[in-house]
């Protein structure tokens, strides 16, 4: 190198180098989407059962957030009241995962920003 001469640098992020895959095809999940949230209900839950406070730290790593939310946050009572139909104070595995699927078909960006902030990559395998 000579003074006066130029270095280029560009910065490449796992998002740049791998491009997204259709997490939607034909109306469907796609199983390996699928699969991810079921991944999500092992973590986040216990004996099988989703409480408010395992949503309740789901909800703090979903989004990013350095606050652990109240069991009372108005995103949980959403999600509980639709999707805990019986009222059991829980979410089963089942409930979870419809959740996230009419999610993904209602608000795919946001399914996209979740899986991001999971440390899911382009190609929905863990970074």
């Amino acid at each position: 190198m000579k003074d006066g001469d130029e270095i280029k640098l560009s910065l490449n992020s796992l998002d740049s180098l791998i491009a997204p895959v259709e997490i939607l095809v034909n109306g469907e999940v796609v199983p390996e989407c699928i699969a991810v949230f079921n991944r999500w209900f092992d973590i986040y839950s216990s004996d099988n059962k989703m409480h408010r406070e395992h949503a309740a730290r789901f909800l703090r790593d979903v989004t990013g957030s350095r606050e652990m939310p109240s069991v009372d946050d108005p995103r949980l009572g959403t999600l509980f009241s639709v999707y805990d139909r019986t009222n059991q104070g829980f979410l089963e595995r089942e409930n979870f995962v419809k959740f996230y699927i009419e999610s993904t078909k209602d608000r795919k960006k946001t399914v996209w920003e979740n899986m991001k902030s999971m440390g899911i990559r382009n190609d929905l395998k863990l970074v």
